[in-house]
């Protein structure tokens, strides 16, 4: 059951911190994680904004 120890090939690497591992992430960057979700954000809005404004454009070609 696993409760005896280690008894099979993979050892359990004990955690560095005792807070969740996304919480040590924000803490130490946090300004690149802003960063990187409006540049993420922005690209998708903006390439879901020009496929809108392209597919309600005029369809008669001049």
């Amino acid at each position: 059951s696993g409760a005896e120890g280690p008894v099979g090939p993979v050892l359990r690497k004990i955690p560095k911190s005792v807070e969740p591992p996304i919480r040590v992430w924000l803490r130490d960057y946090l300004p690149l994680a802003i960063i990187a979700w409006m540049v993420l954000g922005g690209t998708l809005g903006g390439f879901l904004g020009m496929m809108i404004v392209g597919a309600s454009g005029d369809s008669d070609p001049k």
